[in-house]
């Protein structure tokens, strides 16, 4: 594994520009996701064996499941860095990193439906999905 170092580097500068777009413009191009998931898969597969390709394919179910209840609360752009994020952190950390993200979204978003008439309900998730990636990755390695 010590030998795909750069390509960590390389994921993790993407996910660093990929939330700021979202913070910035609440979207998520396509050639970010489509450059995210290669590395993901690698990286994945060298940390968790199969459960990184588990771990994407949960958490695209869980947020689709989650864009079909909220009627498309979720966006098209979140769904696609989550097969990355779901790759990188495995079958069970998935779990961890969307609870996480929704805890750590939590206070945004009520501050954002609370108090002034003409907020934005828009709230870029991206953010969320990274830091709570980062914590994960860092609990691991230090478990």
């Amino acid at each position: 594994m010590s030998g795909f170092w750069h390509t960590g580097i390389l994921e993790a500068l993407l996910l660093a520009y990929v939330s700021l777009l979202d913070i910035g413009e609440r979207k998520i191009p396509n050639w970010t996701s489509a450059a995210l998931l290669p590395g993901s898969l690698l990286l994945g597969y060298g940390l968790w064996g199969r459960d990184s390709w588990l771990g994407a394919l949960l958490g695209l179910s869980v947020l689709l499941a989650l864009r079909f209840l909220t009627h498309g609360g979720v966006g098209g752009g979140d769904l696609k860095l989550v097969l990355s994020l779901g790759a990188l952190s495995g079958c069970p950390g998935i779990l961890y990193v969307l609870g996480c993200s929704g805890c750590l979204a939590l206070p945004a978003a009520l501050y954002g439906t609370v108090g002034k008439k003409k907020r934005r309900r828009e709230l870029p998730f991206a953010p969320f999905l990274i830091i709570s990636l980062a914590l994960y990755l860092v609990w691991v390695e230090m478990a």
